[in-house]
């Protein structure tokens, strides 16, 4: 048995020291005294070793915290690059891509003044100044133009909005 260093024997010497000096009376007092310091110490320094392994571990947690923190913020800036990129190639592709150029050729004629289109319908006084219909082409020309409305290139995706925000 070691208490602080101090063998038996040496608990011993001390015992009997303190009962010369003291005396028979006042021993059992001094001893409960020393006990409750004793205990008290041990509390207190139980307490301390405590506290200070809890802040060791709220400093670890801590710091791995930022760590994590940070590659966060390294992941949403990458995904924010690539979504710019992405926004900006698919701009370069709408850009790239030129509407079909439309020519009187290519039209079917029309005249308002006539709903069937026939040259015998036309009457025989007009001038020449008036434009004349086009050869009818093998199939009828359909204007599907009220059906589909033009192709409008899509809006660039702003990565800072959410899904709901778009």
């Amino acid at each position: 048995m070691d208490i602080l260093g101090i063998g038996f024997p040496e608990l011993i010497f001390i015992f009997v020291i303190a009962l010369m000096v003291f005396g028979p009376r006042r021993l059992p007092e001094i001893a409960r005294k020393a006990g409750k310091i004793v205990a008290d110490l041990r509390n207190m320094s139980q307490s301390l070793m405590a506290e200070w392994q809890r802040e060791i571990n709220a400093a670890e947690f801590t710091e791995e915290l930022n760590k994590t923190k940070q590659e966060f913020t390294q992941a949403r800036d990458s995904v924010a690059k690539a979504g710019k990129a992405v926004s900006q190639q698919t701009a370069e592709v709408v850009n790239s891509i030129s509407p079909p150029q439309l020519t009187a050729a290519s039209l079917p004629a029309q005249n308002s003044a006539n709903t069937n289109n026939s040259p015998a319908a036309e009457p025989a006084d007009t001038d020449n100044s008036t434009v004349e219909p086009a050869e009818s082409p093998a199939e009828p020309a359909v204007d599907n133009s009220a059906d589909h409305p033009p192709a409008s290139p899509p809006a660039p995706i702003d990565p800072e909005k959410s899904v709901n925000e778009r």
